[in-house]
């Protein structure tokens, strides 16, 4: 690669550029587990190690295909080079499911990087691993679980859920976690570590939640899951339109030292019924940013403008992910801004003072013309002047 360097005079340099393979950049290496064994109405769970091996972080979605009774957590996760995380995929096969081998196909993605594994579950019916009763109606494994009833959310917006899980059986209850229907909600921690309850034990469990679906009122499941037990709880979401609107206005821009900076122009407004006060910051940067005003309070009605001070993108466009916290909500906007167009901050002042050097040359050039061509104009207009006089004169005489 050659780069070169103008300015009073030019200086060139070579450099040598190594690309690397894509696996050596973003690499990640997946653990599966093997065969799981089940009766109907009975639930188990595969463990999945997932490593990073790349050179770069990784955030990947976690989905499965197969039977519907099966189901992953979390939803998504964030490795860093060289971290390893669980990912655990629940499964409980209902009563009328048909004894067999039940394939469950497990895949972690991104744009960059993808890797899947296929899990087998064998099912059989009651008492088919020779449990006669099944675990789920013994005293030795109760495990109750309190969920939110009735939660509310905001199109857009997240906001924490508080769950109660308890021991009250006899013997411990292993590698405890909680799962979400994919469709109705989104967990946004990046990973719900399992935890063993001892009896008599109750643990409180607080975990972020974004609703996927829009604004209307659906029912879901919520499910505690433990290896000896499993309690489902059918409950009703609201999820409601947003409280408030962001518009993005316009930009400036101006440089602070060496960096050009750009001041964005937001509005919001207060579509709701009651008083909120937003504390908006962007997520993912380390860039040095500012708000104006921060926090922001609006009442019904009220709309306001708010500026964000940050680095100017260089070269394209740019989206910036904003989180806003308000009350309970955490709000999630991406605001796009455009490059310092060509002369915003001083090179428009560049390029006038040369245009009106350039147009000082060019009046002084009109000017030299019209200096130096008006005797020329003035010597010929008088000299016909003179051949007409002359011409008149012998007309008159030729008439005499």
């Amino acid at each position: 690669m050659q780069v070169t360097a103008r300015d009073g005079s030019t200086s060139t340099a070579t450099i040598g550029v190594r690309i690397l393979p894509l696996n050596v950049c973003h690499n990640v290496a997946l653990t599966p587990d093997g065969l799981k064994e089940v009766e109907v109405c009975q639930g188990n769970t595969f463990d999945l190690l997932l490593t990073n091996k790349g050179r770069f972080t990784e955030v990947l979605d976690l989905t499965v295909e197969g039977p519907e009774w099966a189901f992953v957590t979390p939803p998504k996760v964030s490795l860093a080079p060289g971290e390893s995380k669980h990912a655990y995929v629940f499964f409980s096969p209902p009563f009328n499911t048909r004894p067999g081998d039940y394939t469950i196909t497990f895949h972690g993605s991104n744009d960059k990087v993808a890797v899947q594994a296929t899990l087998t579950a064998r099912v059989y019916p009651v008492g088919g691993l020779g449990q006669q009763i099944p675990n789920y109606t013994t005293t030795d494994y109760v495990l109750d679980f309190a969920v939110p009833t009735s939660a509310q959310f905001e199109e857009n917006a997240s906001k924490p859920l508080s769950f109660t899980v308890t021991n009250k059986g006899i013997a411990p209850l292993t590698d405890v976690t909680l799962y979400f229907e994919n469709d109705d909600l989104r967990v946004l921690n990046e990973t719900i570590e399992p935890f063993t309850l001892e009896p008599g034990e109750q643990r409180a469990v607080t975990i972020e939640v974004e609703p996927v679906r829009s604004a209307g009122v659906y029912p879901t499941l919520f499910r505690a899951v433990a290896r000896e037990k499993f309690v489902e709880r059918a409950e009703t979401i609201t999820v409601k339109p947003r409280s408030w609107t962001l518009k993005k206005l316009y930009q400036d821009y101006y440089v602070e030292g060496n960096v050009s900076r750009t001041v964005a122009h937001l509005n919001v407004t207060n579509t709701g019924a009651f008083q909120i006060e937003l504390s908006p910051s962007l997520f993912g940067t380390s860039e040095n940013y500012s708000f104006d005003p921060s926090p922001v309070r609006l009442q019904p009605g009220e709309s306001r403008d708010v500026k964000l001070y940050t680095n100017a993108p260089t070269e394209s466009n740019a989206t910036v992910a904003l989180v806003t916290k308000g009350g309970d909500y955490t709000y999630y906007d991406a605001v796009t801004l455009q490059p310092e167009p060509l002369g915003a901050t001083g090179l428009f002042a560049s390029a006038a003072t040369f245009g009106a050097l350039l147009l000082a040359i060019l009046i002084a050039a009109g000017v030299l013309f019209y200096v130096t061509r008006k005797p020329r104009e003035t010597e010929a207009a008088e000299s016909a002047k003179k051949r007409g006089a002359k011409v008149k004169k012998r007309g008159r005489n030729k008439r005499r």
